[in-house]
């Protein structure tokens, strides 16, 4: 259960979870979309889902000066932070790559969607819900093509 509460951990809104000797927070500052992972793990096709639409580029986070307070004890969680962007956009062209080499699949919204990560309108987090589901449904052909080549 540690495990699960440390992936859901996020920095500056939750507390760091230790985990068999280690000190853990969401995952998504050192790998945030982990592909690669996969790849090194023999998986020759991936089905990768984001959560930004196309053209999405990720920016600097404006937390840091926080972070520094926060996690001064922790200066390469830190450093990590202050370098996710660049992490993640390179990420994003990889795996933009690897698409175009047929050896990859995206899904991910069509629309930009301004939600809160702590979002609480139900009717924002329903409507969100109800775009992946139709998302996912007009993917569904090419999804199917993908993973039966």
């Amino acid at each position: 259960m540690d495990k699960i509460r440390a992936s859901a951990s996020l920095p500056l809104m939750s507390h760091i979870v230790e985990v068999d000797g280690m000190k853990l927070l969401d995952g998504g500052v050192g790998d945030s979309i982990p592909f690669e992972v996969f790849t090194g793990m023999g998986y020759q096709k991936q089905v990768v889902i984001v959560t930004q639409p196309e053209g999405f580029v990720k920016k600097p986070n404006s937390m840091i000066p926080l972070f520094k307070i926060f996690y001064r004890k922790y200066p390469k969680f830190i450093e990590a932070a202050r370098n996710r962007h660049i992490r993640y956009n390179q990420c994003l062209r990889t795996l933009e790559e690897r698409i175009a080499q047929g050896s990859a699949f995206m899904i991910r919204p069509s629309a930009e969607f301004k939600i809160s990560r702590l979002e609480k309108d139900k009717s924002k987090l329903v409507e969100l819900y109800d775009m992946g589901v139709k998302d996912a449904t007009a993917l569904m052909p090419k999804l199917l093509e993908f993973l039966e080549k």
